[in-house]
């Protein structure tokens, strides 16, 4: 079975916008900062050689995503998950790299408790991913 989850979650996470997320939020600006626990990057792969594009993290206790332009390079970022009840999430931005940690909190009630929620971190020219983290497990709570 476990097999078949992360199958799914890697279909799910390489693939472009033409597959609907079954749960979306556009962060929202925040004053605060994540615990660094379940954190991921995006990188470049082009001058200068692995340079940040962008983090994410995921907050189990209210099951908050949390994202972070890094580059002023027009791309924004995306945290893309699945949990193991094969339930899809996507959280985005479209500020700048100077807005800060931005916040998806509306997913705490789509969430399960006690489930492994797989997940990446993208960085997108609008519809196009241009770089893709590795994936990432982390608990639910």
């Amino acid at each position: 079975m476990s097999v078949l989850v992360t199958a799914a979650a890697l279909a799910f996470v390489f693939s472009g916008s033409a597959v609907a997320a079954t749960y979306t939020e556009r962060a929202t600006q925040t004053s605060g900062t994540p615990s660094l626990e379940y954190c991921n990057e995006v990188r470049t792969q082009e001058a200068p050689i692995g340079t940040q594009m962008g983090l994410a993290c995921f907050q189990p206790y209210g099951d908050r995503f949390w994202v972070k332009d890094m580059r002023a390079d027009g791309y924004h970022i995306e945290m893309r998950a699945i949990d193991s009840d094969g339930k899809s999430y996507r959280c985005y931005e479209y500020g700048t790299s100077s807005a800060g940690w931005q916040i998806c909190d509306s997913f705490h009630d789509n969430i399960g408790e006690n489930k492994r929620l797989f997940w990446t971190v993208g960085a997108y020219d609008r519809d196009k991913l241009i770089m893709l983290s590795s994936e990432r497990v982390s608990p639910t709570s």
